[in-house]
């Protein structure tokens, strides 16, 4: 069984940034309301669910996760990447489409790391073993999260 633990106490700590400093961004940079805001968010989520039913069906007719979850990270290093660029002008379309793009990749890893496992028998301890890691990570990114907006990064 090939575990990705690692991963998915990252991938549940920069999912939480994410979420939580494109809210503060939208609100306190451009100045939008928190309806607004939330509604940006959007095309985050709903691609993320997307992408992850989708490649939930791609690992299982190909067998493999690997391919999935690599290029989900590279697609979601891209919009974040494209997310570098925002400023006080970064117009609704450039937001929203990176946003898009970073869901894309958040899903396709989510799905990848939670699919590789090579025995039948052993996804119920797989996919509780993974929530506990994401758990742990979330935790960890909630904790230390203050202290880093704090300092202005």
């Amino acid at each position: 069984m090939v575990y990705y633990g690692g991963s998915e106490l990252y991938h549940s700590c920069l999912v939480l940034i994410e979420v939580y400093f494109t809210p503060l961004y939208l609100q306190n940079v451009r100045s939008f309301g928190i309806i607004e805001s939330a509604a940006l968010l959007l095309p985050l989520v709903l691609s993320q669910v997307l992408t992850t039913v989708i490649s939930g069906y791609v690992i299982k007719w190909t067998g493999h996760a690997r391919n999935s979850f690599l290029a989900g990270f590279v697609v979601w290093l891209a919009g974040q990447g494209a997310q570098l660029s925002f400023d006080r002008h970064t117009s609704r379309g450039v937001i929203i489409g990176c946003l898009l793009v970073q869901g894309l990749g958040i899903g396709a890893t989510i799905q990848s790391s939670e699919s590789e496992t090579s025995m039948r028998q052993q996804l119920r301890l797989r996919f509780s073993l993974g929530s506990s890691v994401r758990s742990v990570g979330g935790q960890s990114c909630d904790h230390w999260g203050p202290e880093v907006s704090a300092l202005g990064c």
